[in-house]
């Protein structure tokens, strides 16, 4: 857990880096005419980065690391706490014994001597770890939820991947669009395309007749 928090630390640090010198850019273009909350205006710039990411960025990332290794991390806490005493009465400082009575564990209702518990289980060999070993244990605990979070984080991943896709085709014909936006009584020496190159008249009305079908269509 502690190499994930400093992972995940690393992660916001480089984010911050990124959106800063977004905003930073903006600003030497533009001016701070169009920033109002430079907080805010950070953080939307965080939302576009993230969201911008592809697949490959998504999972091979320090932030999936991060969660698979806090998966594994929590799994180990969350299966002690369920075995566990959690009322907080439970003071270990005796070694357990049997009582004077007669179990299927023990039989001690005719004894008067106090009888302790085994130093080791008589039926060790029915729990899981004694049949994988602790080594083999040690790595169905550390390997099992580590493979569970990387499909899980590669399932996620090709989905956000795949909706920002979708976002960007639709939202791309809109800003073509913007950049055809032509009177119609403009003369040829006035269609500039955004570098400022002269595109011919015809060639702009097929553009955006192209343009204006793909939106119809989606």
């Amino acid at each position: 857990m502690t190499i994930a928090w400093f992972m995940v630390k690393f992660h916001e640090l480089n984010m911050d880096r990124l959106a800063f010198e977004r905003v930073q850019n903006e600003i030497a273009t533009n001016g701070l005419q169009r920033i109002t909350d430079l907080r805010a205006r950070v953080a939307a710039e965080k939302g576009k980065i993230a969201a911008s990411k592809t697949f490959k960025q998504r999972f091979y990332s320090i932030k999936a690391a991060h969660g698979m290794i806090m998966f594994v991390s929590w799994m180990n806490i969350t299966g002690r706490i369920f075995a566990s005493d959690q009322s907080g009465d439970f003071m270990c400082h005796t070694y357990p014994a049997y009582k004077p009575i007669n179990t299927k564990h023990f039989a001690g209702a005719n004894t008067t001597a106090i009888t302790l518990l085994p130093a080791r289980d008589p039926n060790y060999n029915r729990l899981p770890w004694a049949k994988l070993g602790v080594t083999g244990w040690g790595a169905a605990l550390l390997l099992g939820p580590l493979v569970g979070a990387a499909m899980v984080g590669a399932a996620w991943s090709l989905w956000e991947a795949k909706k920002a896709g979708r976002n960007a085709a639709k939202t791309k014909p809109i800003h073509v669009l913007q950049a055809l936006a032509v009177p119609p009584t403009a003369s040829a020496g006035d269609m500039l395309s955004p570098s400022g190159v002269n595109i011919r008249p015809e060639k702009v009305l097929e553009i955006r007749k192209s343009v204006e079908l793909g939106v119809s269509a989606a």
